[in-house]
Parts: structure tokens; C-alpha cells; sequence
């Protein structure tokens, strides 16, 4: 700047980065809509279809992009750390577009949310009343008592009424289920890789898996390598 006017340099040079700001946006709404949508869809932690993404603003430090899911919405992304120069959108753009396209994957549906849901209260109420006094036992609401009674007749059958026996498998079981429900936990966070645990998917996955243990897990791990093979074909 020279006598308070813009240098016609100065000029120059911010009229050049304008017009790189406005080809990447002309280029990605044009050409790569699907990467706008996983930015969105990655970086929003967001589980639900979006539609009509338009990037409407690009910087060294961000971009800007705005969506519908039920209203018309926007989200600024960061760029971590910021970009030193215009030439350097390109790598940046497309290290997130493959970062973001682990957004694609579907946690896999539970076959029967229902009968998964009696199951697991199920063999709650199986394995906490295995290891239940008779007095704990009576305090049950009245149309629980007889899950209760084939709780505690199967751990007297597998136990031999023994006290002890049942203590250590209660808690072996616990420790057993936790390790295998906290594998289910991990393997989605690294399918999202956004910490998306409490989606209503993955919560059931977890839940069930943490209670009826290697059964859940193994049909979660199958139902998940059919869903990838889908994707890489």
C-alpha cells in the first residue's frame, strides 16, 4: 500500500488468489461431489444421507460447505494444520477425501432388533440371577422369577451348587464379555474413525455383544467383511 492506495503488485497478487479460490470451488462442485459429501459426512460426524452439498468458500484455513438433511445447513471444515499456500489445495483436498471415504461404510444392521433385544435381557437376567441369594432371588418382580429359577437351576447344573465356582465363572464371564465387547467397540471406531460409538447401530452392537459375547461378535465380524466386500466390488 502507497499513500493510503493498493499497489497495482498487491493488486495483482490478490486478484490471483481470488481466482484460485474460485477454481478449486468451480472444480470440486462440478466435478467432486461425492468426496463434498464425505467431507461432510466424515468430518460432521454425521449418520444420515446428505444432499445438495455445494463447497461455497475455501481458504488457507477452511472450507465451507453447505448441505441438506431436513434444512438447508452448513459446516466449516478446518484444514489441520493451515494450508501455507493455494498450491497446496490439491494434496490437502485429496489426503481428506481419502481420510473421509471410511464414511461410506455402513455399521451393519441388526438381523432382528427384537429378538436381539429379548435375548439380551435374556441372559442378563440369566446370568445375574445365577449368582443370586434365595432371598434376592423372592425380591424379583413376580413375572421375572421364573427366568430367576432357570438362572439359578442351570448354574446349580453347570456348577455343582457350588458357591465358589459360580463366583469365579460370574466374574471370568464379565471379564470375557467386557474384552469381547470392547473389540466390537474398537472395530467400529476404526471403521468410522470419528468416535460415532453412540449410533444407534454400533450402541446395539456393543450391547449385545458385551452380553451375550462370541456369538454377537462373530456374526457382527461377518455381517461387516460382506458389507466391505460389497464396497471393493
Amino acid at each position: 500500500m502507497e499513500n493510503g492506495h493498493i499497489s497495482t503488485n498487491t493488486r495483482s497478487q490478490g486478484e490471483a488468489k481470488s481466482s484460485i479460490y474460485h477454481r478449486v470451488l468451480e472444480h470440486m462442485n462440478d466435478d467432486h461431489v461425492s468426496s463434498i459429501v464425505d467431507y461432510v459426512r466424515y468430518y460432521g460426524r454425521l449418520d444420515c444421507a446428505v444432499k445438495n452439498v455445494e463447497m461455497t468458500d475455501i481458504s488457507l484455513s477452511s472450507m465451507t460447505v453447505q448441505y441438506d438433511i431436513k434444512k438447508r445447513e452448513t459446516i466449516t471444515i478446518p484444514f489441520h494444520p493451515p494450508l501455507s499456500h493455494g498450491g497446496q489445495f490439491r494434496v490437502r483436498l485429496v489426503k481428506m477425501a481419502n481420510d473421509a471415504i471410511v464414511s461410506r461404510i455402513p455399521i451393519p444392521a441388526v438381523p432382528n432388533v427384537a429378538l436381539s433385544a429379548t435375548l439380551v435381557v435374556l441372559l442378563s437376567l440369566l446370568g445375574v440371577s445365577a449368582f443370586c441369594t434365595d432371598e434376592t432371588r423372592a425380591s424379583f418382580p413376580a413375572p421375572f422369577r421364573s427366568t430367576v429359577a432357570v438362572g439359578h437351576a442351570l448354574a446349580n447344573l453347570l456348577f455343582f451348587h457350588s458357591q465358589q465356582f459360580k463366583q469365579i465363572a460370574f466374574w471370568l464371564a464379565i471379564l470375557v464379555h467386557s474384552l469381547e465387547g470392547a473389540y466390537a467397540a474398537m472395530k467400529i471406531r476404526c471403521i468410522t474413525k470419528t468416535g460415532l460409538l453412540f449410533r444407534t447401530r454400533s450402541l446395539f452392537w456393543i450391547v449385545q455383544t458385551t452380553v451375550v459375547g462370541f456369538p454377537s461378535l462373530l456374526l457382527f465380524l461377518e455381517r461387516l467383511e460382506r458389507l466391505q466386500e460389497k464396497k471393493n466390488m
